[in-house]
């Protein structure tokens, strides 16, 4: 018996039996074959199975968007003799002739389909009506989730089976977990082929795996996801419905054809994903980073994946903060006290930039930078100390004028760290630890007013470049040992550079 199986792309597939007679197919609801789409005539097309059952035609009523089979437009009024697997189309609905299978064969075992160019070719050429509205759907999606959700429904919904699961690799290793059989999703995955079994039973013996006999799978399609030879995922349907419609070799092609796309949209979303990703660190990274820095770091990482851990170093450790903030604030207001507070964290940062330190972090009224992190840095000693000078001659020339006396104090300690990256989904931070950095602190806070000390690796490193002046030992709470401290002598005890 002749059987006709019709495909939208908002319906579940519907099959219909053929006997020998004519069938009506319309949108009007006169028709045997009615199709809800605005595309198709009231009286669009009409089937003819002869009175022996061996053959059946196809006839254009005169519709005004027409019958295609084979993707050639038949003329209207003049019969076509249809044969097995022919592809008819009428508006967005896709047809497909096929004849009823002998309930006395033998259930049929596991077949194969090659995944290539070619399969891939014919299976978009085969289903481009129902492709159409999937690749709508599919080129919003910019979401790895979103896009798996969408694909699997509209493959349960086109293919009209009872189970969809779309699976990304690291799902692989548990399959049995999700109630999928392991045995043909390995197998599809390992020699990059569709799977497809039709129908069968436990009577097929040893070719049915354990699980899908647990299951009671009644008819299987598994087929995997590729791109540039690379399995982005696996499409995995089947029914468990003894009466539900038996698979066919058009649903494998289907299946290949939407595969297809799935790896296409993966491909662009996982895509689109690594972009956001980049650009969501550069931003990050930008906050500490001076611009060249930046993209050092952004660079490595696009190569790589990864930022720098954190790992034992040897760093200088610059301190700015403002001295008696609190009784600042209460003074000339939060909002004045805010825009000086903003202007002053930007004249800090781009000081620190200009000479190649990072801001590790901004301390309320205060920043933090390291020198000497950066794999490009020499001199780094001399670079943080310059910053500091800086930073105390621009307070002294530009923040005068405040109504009210602005001081901070400013200290400058090399030693070993450990610093590197903390990368979290929702932000990436610099971070630098250890004593060199808790001693910098205690200095910053006795370098006020308007003063800048520094340890003595620093100054060791910087003699010959500033006059300074010793201040001696000084205790260090925390610390079993004293370090020797310094600082300059002139203009609000600035160390300046020899001539």
């Amino acid at each position: 018996m002749w059987i006709l199986t019709v495909r939208s792309p908002t319906t579940e597939p519907r099959v219909y039996m053929l006997k020998p007679g004519l069938l009506r197919i319309g949108r009007d609801d006169s028709n045997d074959i009615i199709m809800g789409d605005n595309m198709i005539s009231r009286n669009h097309a009409e089937l003819h199975v002869d009175s022996s059952g061996h053959h059946i035609t196809i006839t254009d009523l005169g519709s005004t968007n027409g019958t295609y089979v084979n993707h050639h437009l038949l003329p209207p009024s003049k019969p076509f003799l249809l044969r097995i697997d022919d592809s008819l189309r009428i508006g967005f609905f896709e047809m497909h002739i096929g004849m009823k299978p002998d309930d006395a064969q033998p259930d049929i075992a596991s077949e194969s389909l090659c995944i290539t160019d070619a399969t891939i070719l014919e299976s978009l050429d085969q289903h481009a009506i129902l492709l159409y509205e999937i690749i709508n759907k599919l080129n919003t999606v910019f979401n790895i989730q979103t896009a798996l959700d969408e694909i699997a429904t509209l493959m349960q919904r086109s293919l009209g089976v009872e189970k969809c699961g779309i699976f990304l690799p690291n799902q692989f290793k548990d399959f049995t977990g999700l109630n999928f059989p392991t045995t043909y999703a390995i197998r599809a995955i390992q020699q990059r082929e569709a799977i497809f079994i039709p129908k069968f039973t436990v009577n097929n013996g040893d070719e049915i795996s354990q699980s899908a006999k647990i299951l009671q799978i009644h008819s299987l399609l598994c087929v995997p996801a590729i791109s540039n030879e690379q399995v982005l995922g696996l499409i995995y349907l089947y029914n468990t419905t003894a009466n539900k419609r038996v698979l066919d070799k058009n649903d494998l092609y289907m299946a290949v054809a939407v595969a297809h796309l799935a790896a296409l949209t993966l491909e662009r979303v996982n895509l689109c994903e690594k972009i956001q990703e980049q650009e969501r660190v550069h931003q990050l990274i930008k906050r500490f980073l001076p611009p060249s820095d930046a993209y050092r770091i952004l660079d490595g990482y696009l190569k790589t994946g990864y930022l720098p851990e954190i790992s034992e170093q040897t760093a200088t450790i610059l301190f700015a903060d403002i001295a008696d903030s609190t009784h600042l604030a209460e003074k000339l207001g939060p909002k004045r006290f805010g825009a000086i507070l903003n202007r002053y964290y930007q004249d800090m940062t781009n000081i620190v930039f200009t000479y190649g330190g990072m801001i590790d972090k901004y301390l309320g009224d205060g920043v933090m930078a390291v020198f000497g992190i950066s794999d490009k840095q020499t001199n780094i000693e001399k670079q943080a100390v310059q910053a500091g000078l800086q930073m105390l001659e621009r307070l002294e020339k530009h923040y005068g004028n405040e109504g009210s006396p602005i001081t901070i104090g400013v200290s400058v300690n090399t030693g070993q760290v450990m610093a590197g990256y903390v990368v979290t989904q929702e932000r990436v931070e610099l971070t630098v630890l250890g004593d060199t950095v808790n001693v910098a602190a205690r200095l910053e806070a006795m370098a006020r007013p308007n003063r800048l000390l520094v340890g003595p690796l620093t100054h060791h490193a910087i003699q010959g470049y500033f006059r300074t002046k010793g201040v001696g030992l000084v205790t260090i709470r925390g610390r079993n040992e004293p370090p020797r401290i310094v600082e300059g002598r002139l203009f609000y005890f600035i160390l300046y550079p020899l001539l």
